[in-house]
């Protein structure tokens, strides 16, 4: 069973995101245990307020815990105002494990090899204590590490990947034949699309803890090693259960959104404006919010 929280109080969001990147670097069974419906809503209200310390974060917990089980809501249909940046690549990667357990895409995720957490070299990505956990001063460092592992060595191996275009269509590369870059040079991708070849070269490239994302013409490549893969997208694994109804960490987020001015997110994906004057503004957020979260099951 996994751990309920009484009462569910609140949790602030880096203490929250803290601990459970923590659980996801071991592969603690626990990492799968978070709500994701809470996660997406997060997701999108951090991005929509611009709170670029956390978006990574937000996003890293999202990927870990839809990679371990599986996402059965989706809340997360449209992917807009993205830039090629480190921060907006996380986001890429989020949106594409949540959209990959669409029902629609299921000729796709039942060949898809997925990325399991106890196979990705995450201290070697990282560093033994991965920096985005001691604050933001050590981002400038987790960036130079992340770049310094894209090495010829590092890039002659059998990658996978998908791509997705215009931030609305997603294709699954039949094969992978190479990825090269040196020094300053653009990431070059040759592989095949539809049984067509595919190949681009592109200066905006972000490595990240799941893999390689690539910007490219109105869209983006997600690829990842083979070597990080036992299984495919449909048979993300349940949480066990030992016979007993399914249990989560049971806590509010609480995501704070400006001075006196915060939200807290339950674990059925409900969400709470708190601030000591709400204005036109604040409704305004509120419903854009609203259209942005989709309520819609994953098909």
């Amino acid at each position: 069973m996994a751990l309920r929280s009484e009462g569910r109080s609140a949790v602030a969001i880096k203490t929250f995101l803290r601990s459970t990147v923590i659980l996801a670097i071991h592969s603690h069974p626990l990492a799968g245990a978070v709500d994701l419906n809470a996660l997406q809503f997060c997701l999108h209200a951090a991005r929509y307020y611009k709170i670029d310390d956390v978006i990574p974060d937000i996003a890293f917990c999202l990927i870990a815990a839809t990679l371990e089980r599986g996402v059965s809501e989706n809340h997360f249909w449209e992917l807009k105002d993205v830039t090629a940046s480190e921060t907006d690549s996380m986001v890429v990667i989020a949106f594409l494990v949540v959209n990959l357990h669409r029902d629609s895409l299921k000729e796709i995720k039942e060949t898809l090899p997925r990325p399991r957490l106890s196979l990705i070299p995450f201290e070697a990505l990282l560093g033994e204590i991965p920096s985005f956990l001691v604050g933001l001063d050590g981002t400038q460092s987790s960036t130079w590490r992340f770049h310094s592992s894209i090495s010829p060595s590092f890039l002659d191996c059998e990658w996978i990947g998908v791509y997705l275009r215009d931030w609305d269509t997603l294709y699954e590369f039949s094969s992978v034949q190479s990825i090269k870059q040196s020094g300053e040079t653009p990431l070059q991708v040759c592989a095949t699309l539809n049984r067509q070849p595919f190949e681009i070269e592109s200066e905006d490239f972000v490595m990240t803890p799941f893999g390689l994302v690539v910007f490219w013409q109105g869209g983006a490549l997600w690829l990842w090693k083979k070597e990080w893969c036992d299984d495919n997208f449909a048979l993300a694994t349940p949480l066990p259960n030992q016979e007993h109804e399914l249990d989560f960490i049971s806590c509010s987020i609480k995501l704070a959104l400006g001075q006196n001015f915060w939200a807290l997110v339950n674990t059925n994906g409900v969400l709470e404006f708190h601030k000591d004057h709400f204005n036109l503004d604040d409704a305004h957020a509120l419903t854009v919010l609203n259209e942005t979260y989709y309520t819609r099951p994953s098909t």
